[in-house]
């Protein structure tokens, strides 16, 4: 059913009261009713409304992964870079930052 402008601030009141999430809010919506905005209204209705952000799943929070500090040369990053047609082995140390270049 193709929902006429005066009648779209009440199918989303209506779809907001179901809580099941952006994805599925969209692809219940998809199953009755049709209109040229509706997925972009749809994705407005669930960020602008509080409780279908407080009702939202949270992603997991990932660990930041850090390199064991190392002592003077223990740990270095080799890399090659290109200047002026020329090839050059760069070698850094993790400790210092100090740079050799070849």
């Amino acid at each position: 059913m193709v929902v006429p402008e005066g009648l779209r601030y009440q199918v989303m009141e209506v779809l907001r009261k179901l809580h099941v999430g952006i994805k599925r809010t969209k692809s219940i919506a998809r199953l009755y009713v049709w209109y040229p905005s509706l997925s972009a209204d749809t994705e407005f209705m669930v960020a602008a409304w509080n409780e279908c952000q407080q009702t939202r799943a949270q992603s997991p929070r990932s660990k930041a992964d850090t390199w064991p500090t190392a002592s003077r040369w223990e740990r270095i990053h080799i890399d090659y870079a290109e200047i002026d047609g020329r090839t050059l082995f760069i070698l850094v140390d993790a400790v210092t930052g100090w740079i050799e270049a070849n």
